[in-house]
């Protein structure tokens, strides 16, 4: 059997997996006497398009009625079907699966009979899975003939998955055994698996595998997925890191975890970190959060030091939209000027007079004059000079004198001069806007 890589986000993507439950679990099949479905049925049902789940029961149901006998019939009939490979590949897949239930050997070997190289990888994946799943003892004894090597690998990541979800033990072992014999799977997806059912047991499994690349993996996964669901004691076991760049970098998996389910308790945690390191964690708290609920993100960046709230406002406005700008302007402009709270407030600005022109409009007419005032106008230059020119000169005569107004005096004219030329005299110093007071 000769394995390719699989398509990517096809055959094994989310909704594939869950289709492959579902025909294992679709219910009564229809009457062993029914006649069985035509491989244009099930092709029809596969490119429907909606992926309901009302979708994947009949297609299911279609499935399980078939004899197994008749599979290889079926999959042949598809195979010649002409149609797109995507649509092929899902009714093989699921044929491939039923199949290994019930004729594990059978099924993977008819996977080498088929010649276009996504589709026979496909094919021998879910035979393997369907087979793992129904009996992984003989599977991994199918497995240990195989000679090392890539194939071999990319089933052995799938057989220790698959078991790690009703046996983490079983499936560390397997783990260890394969490290014994020199090889080297990943360990990311096991390790991600058994954090969230034994990490004691995960934890000791990884602490016995030798120095490698595939350790390191395994360790950002352990700490980001035992943090979902118990942060505390992941953050205690990476900061118990004896080795500082493997502590840092683990820290930060944790941070990850905890922060994409409870953003706050991720942020107590960050906040008991020491610089440098916890300026990068409440950033990365702060990135979660702002997915989650931007306003409840940027209302907690105001609590922080001030030092550090610059930083962690422009990675939430990176990542989301605020709901209530004007309530956070206030704060930012409180904050020592800078190159991160300057451009965390020009992206509020620049947000806000897009959504709400009027609104920010308003707060900005009311801004005294400071040096804020050429924040605000680089800001928004070509929006203001399209929709409110007085505006933007007004803004600019509120700048305090200096270089950077002689410098801007100049830009200004130019664009005021294309959108309203009447109005470009009054930026001649010695006319209107811009005179010193």
């Amino acid at each position: 059997m000769n394995h390719e890589p699989a398509r990517r986000g096809l055959t094994w993507g989310e909704w594939i997996l869950t289709f492959l439950a579902i025909l294992a679990f679709a219910g009564s099949p229809l009457s062993a006497n029914a006649n069985p479905p035509q491989a244009g049925r099930l092709l029809d049902l596969a490119s429907s398009g909606g992926y309901s789940r009302k979708d994947w029961n009949e297609l299911g149901r279609e499935l399980n009625a078939i004899p197994v006998s008749e599979i290889p019939g079926v999959a042949n009939a598809a195979l010649a079907s002409g149609r797109r490979l995507s649509v092929i590949g899902t009714v093989l897949d699921a044929l491939s699966y039923r199949w290994a239930l019930n004729q594990p050997e059978a099924a993977l070997a008819f996977g080498d009979s088929i010649t276009e190289k996504s589709l026979r990888a496909s094919w021998g994946r879910a035979a393997f899975r369907g087979w793992a799943e129904e009996d992984w003892k003989s599977a991994r004894a199918w497995l240990d003939k195989l000679p090392s090597g890539n194939e071999r690998d990319r089933e052995v990541n799938e057989l220790m998955q698959i078991v790690a979800v009703h046996d983490p033990h079983a499936a560390l072992q397997i783990l260890a055994d394969e490290f014994s014999q020199g090889r080297r799977p990943d360990t990311w997806h096991i390790m991600a698996i058994c954090a969230t059912r034994d990490p004691a047991a995960a934890v000791k499994a990884w602490e016995a595998l030798p120095p490698c690349p595939q350790k390191n993996s395994g360790r950002g996964s352990l700490a980001r997925y035992w943090a979902e669901d118990q942060p505390e004691a992941a953050w205690k076991w990476a900061s118990g890191l004896p080795l500082a760049h493997e502590r840092i970098r683990t820290q930060k998996d944790a941070i990850t975890g905890a922060a994409s389910v409870d953003p706050a308790k991720a942020a107590c945690m960050a906040e008991q970190s020491q610089e440098p390191l916890r300026g990068e964690l409440l950033t990365q708290v702060a990135w979660a959060w702002a997915e989650k609920d931007a306003d409840a993100a940027a209302q907690w960046a105001g609590t922080l030091p001030t030092e550090a709230q610059a930083g962690v406002f422009v990675s939430i406005f990176n990542r989301s939209k605020i709901t209530s700008p004007r309530a956070l302007l206030e704060p930012m402009l409180s904050l020592p000027s800078g190159r991160d709270r300057n451009l965390a407030v020009a992206r509020v600005l620049q947000q806000w007079s897009n959504e709400n022109f009027s609104a920010a409009r308003d707060w900005l007419s009311k801004q005294p004059q400071g040096p804020d005032s050429g924040l605000f106008l680089t800001s928004l230059t070509l929006l203001l000079a399209d929709k409110d020119p007085e505006l933007l000169l007004s803004l600019f005569d509120k700048m305090p004198d200096g270089d950077e107004k002689k410098i801007l005096r100049i830009s200004l004219k130019s664009t005021i001069q294309e959108t309203r030329p009447e109005l470009a005299p009054r930026l001649d110093p010695s006319k209107g806007a811009g005179n010193a007071h």
